[in-house]
């Protein structure tokens, strides 16, 4: 799905996904510990899309990385700004006014 050609079906997809995994680790099944692979694909799902709420979203992802011990790579950051590249968004800082996660690897 991160690779699929349809924008409104491939992010809520990979999230759904995503949460399903988050849900089976905490429930103790330790094979489905979302690691830097799965995060990654799910931001780069959100590079496909032009809306400029996207961008926050993706940042929201990695967060989350970091909040759950999964350190960002080369790669996630990469996408993410094809994420910041491919959207409509002239906004570089959140809606609190925190400076998105590339001003942050700086």
């Amino acid at each position: 799905y991160a690779y699929s050609h349809d924008k409104e079906v491939a992010i809520p997809r990979v999230i759904s996904i995503l949460r399903k995994m988050e849900r089976l680790y905490a429930e103790g099944d330790n094979s489905m510990r979302p690691n830097v692979v799965t995060y990654n694909a799910v931001v780069n799902a959100h590079a496909k899309s032009s809306d400029p709420e996207v961008p926050f979203q993706a940042e929201s992802i990695v967060n989350q990385m970091w909040e759950n011990g999964v350190m960002p790579d080369t790669l996630t950051y990469n996408s993410l700004m094809k994420v910041w590249s491919n959207s409509n968004c002239t906004q570089t800082d959140d809606k609190n006014g925190n400076p998105e996660p590339i001003k942050r690897m700086l």
